[in-house]
């Protein structure tokens, strides 16, 4: 009896043994996956935040590009560097016809865990494409269409709605564009979409209305500080985009869209029989349908390329 409890506390023994081994290796295995896990996590959130950088930049080098070609680069170097921690390579390319910015950014990173084991820093890049391109549709236009052979970016002009000789004026048409008063359309813009190719009738525009309307959009703007041509807040009422045209058909009064511009509003004055509307028009980026086809009236959109 003795000897047979004495082999089964031997084998006993012997399996605990066993398992305290199996039980050792196991949990080696699970703390080597868990740190390969770990640091494959880790690598993708590295690369997810390189790419989303690189985007970044990419779009708002574009936006840079718009305003001020000579001086983007730089801005565009500075942007970069404040979003991406660690930067070892930043390269930025801008096409010939200056339309076009290529991005291309790297960093490198030490692993969590992976580096104990002999696993060395890792290098990762990132590229990112922007295009800018013409706006072809619009919606929340102003009813006052301009012909295309006034259009001077930046410089001060006034849109009055009387053909006068000054150089220094700009003739607009007034244009029915749906259902919505006059009034409505030149304070809040159109409620629907215009398209390239799209035609409006023109109309005897209303001193008086315009008049209104024009000094409710002024001291609609209320930021903090005042905006100008240079810096405005995007949602600013005086920015007005308005449709560019071709040469009116006087016999049949109306008129073809061949594009979108922005005007910022500075001030206005109104006579009897005339009104004039002072500003500049700018280039601006927004958020709608692009086309390469169009010719660049200053609204532009910025598209990511692959």
């Amino acid at each position: 009896m003795a000897k047979c409890f004495t082999k089964l506390c031997g084998l006993w023994n012997k399996n605990r043994g066993n398992t305290s081994i199996v039980i050792l290796c196991t949990i080696i295995i699970i703390i080597l996956l868990s740190a390969v896990i770990t640091d494959i996590g880790y690598s993708a959130v590295m690369r997810y935040q390189l790419a989303n950088g690189a985007r970044m930049t990419a779009l708002k080098g574009a936006e840079l590009l718009a305003v001020d070609k000579t001086k983007a680069e730089e801005s565009i170097r500075a942007f970069a560097v404040s979003k991406v921690r660690d930067l070892n390579r930043l390269e930025i390319k801008v096409s010939g016809s200056g339309k076009e910015l290529t991005v291309s950014m790297g960093r490198s990173f030490d692993y969590i865990f992976l580096k104990h084991i002999g696993f060395k820093r890792k290098q990762i890049c990132s590229r990112m494409t922007a295009k800018l391109s013409s706006i072809s549709s619009y919606k929340g236009i102003r009813p006052f269409a301009v012909e295309s052979r006034y259009l001077v970016m930046g410089k001060r002009c006034e849109l009055t709605n009387k053909v006068e000789n000054e150089s220094k004026t700009i003739p607009f048409t007034a244009i029915k564009l749906g259902d919505d008063t006059y009034s409505t359309d030149i304070i809040y813009g159109y409620g629907k979409k215009v398209s390239i190719g799209d035609y409006y009738y023109t109309m005897e525009g209303d001193n008086d209305t315009e008049k209104e309307s024009l000094l409710h959009t002024l001291e609609s703007c209320t930021h903090k500080p005042g905006c100008t041509y240079l810096e405005y807040n995007k949602s600013c009422p005086r920015l007005m985009v308005v449709p560019v045209v071709q040469s009116r058909d006087e016999e049949i009064k109306r008129v073809c869209v061949i594009g979108f511009s922005t005007f910022f509003m500075e001030s206005m004055e109104s006579s009897n029989d005339s009104l004039r509307i002072k500003g500049r028009f700018i280039r601006q980026i927004v958020d709608s349908d692009t086309s390469d086809d169009i010719s660049d009236f200053g609204l532009m959109g910025i598209r990511l390329v692959d």
